[in-house]
């Protein structure tokens, strides 16, 4: 029986894809992943942690972001996280015309 390896792509491929495609992807170690939606249950409790987060940081130096912000992480892991914190000085990069938080 032989089994096929998948391919390992670059990042430019992983950005090439995005910026071609309608729906989002993550990219880790090589690997290209479709996002998927959620389910109902998965949406209430994003929505819960997403406002109850905004509430305890009011008054701190941190914004609150949802699944829409592409976030690159040092080992250029390339994902859309449900939430993500960021505290004091934002860091964004324009990648072939989309906004990525580093």
């Amino acid at each position: 029986m032989s089994s096929k390896l998948r391919p390992k792509y670059s990042v430019r491929d992983y950005l090439d894809i995005e910026a071609m495609s309608q729906i989002k992807h993550e990219y880790f170690q090589g690997d290209i992943f479709a996002m998927t939606g959620a389910s109902f249950k998965h949406n209430l409790i994003k929505q819960a942690t997403s406002q109850t987060l905004s509430n305890q940081l009011m008054d701190k130096d941190c914004v609150v972001l949802d699944s829409n912000m592409r976030v690159k992480t040092q080992n250029d892991f390339y994902t859309y996280p449900d939430v993500v914190v960021v505290c004091e000085d934002v860091e964004i990069e324009n990648i072939d015309g989309k906004e990525t938080l580093l």
